[in-house]
């Protein structure tokens, strides 16, 4: 129990696949989903994925709406308009995908093991160097907390970690 930004740098640091899936221990995916990101990554040159996602209580049940509205998938093309559109939706880690060797590099160089959206780090980067796909079918079953969870994000919703990503890259 070391902390989201400790935990998923120590994760990060193990993985030694050519990519790597973060998942929150609450929540999960479909089978359909793992097939389909594994067809675009085996098929193309993709380097990033961001998947839709559904909130849900703790038995299972839809609670919330899509993030995003079910349709094709989008390919993202590199650049900065790509991230600077897409890469927050990293904050949601669950189902995010990104090569492994090119977002090490990054991260050795910024030393960011005290951020809480690591992760964001990772798809911004994974972005502005590579092409990634926006998967908006089969959404990740995100678990919603009772509302008397504190998460502690204050007022400002964690925004200032969030530029921290940007401007460390």
């Amino acid at each position: 129990n070391a902390g989201v930004a400790k935990n998923c740098s120590f994760v990060f640091n193990q993985a030694n696949g050519k990519y790597v899936m973060y998942l929150g221990d609450d929540d999960f995916f479909n089978e359909a989903f793992l097939l389909e990101v594994l067809e675009h990554l085996n098929n193309s040159d993709i380097q990033a994925v961001i998947p839709n996602f559904i909130p849900v209580n703790n038995s299972g049940e839809i609670t919330g709406r899509l993030r995003e509205p079910e349709g094709e998938n989008i390919l993202l093309k590199k650049g900065f308009k790509s991230c600077l559109k897409h890469s927050w939706k990293a904050h949601q880690l669950s189902g995010i995908i990104f090569k492994r060797s090119d977002a090490s590099r990054a991260f050795e160089n910024v030393g960011m093991t005290d951020n809480m959206y690591i992760f964001i780090f990772f798809m911004a980067h994974s972005l502005l160097n590579g092409n990634g796909i926006l998967i908006r079918t089969n959404p990740i079953k995100v678990t919603q907390p009772d509302k008397s969870k504190d998460w502690g994000y204050g007022k400002d919703g964690l925004i200032r970690e969030i530029f921290t990503n940007y401007n460390k890259l």
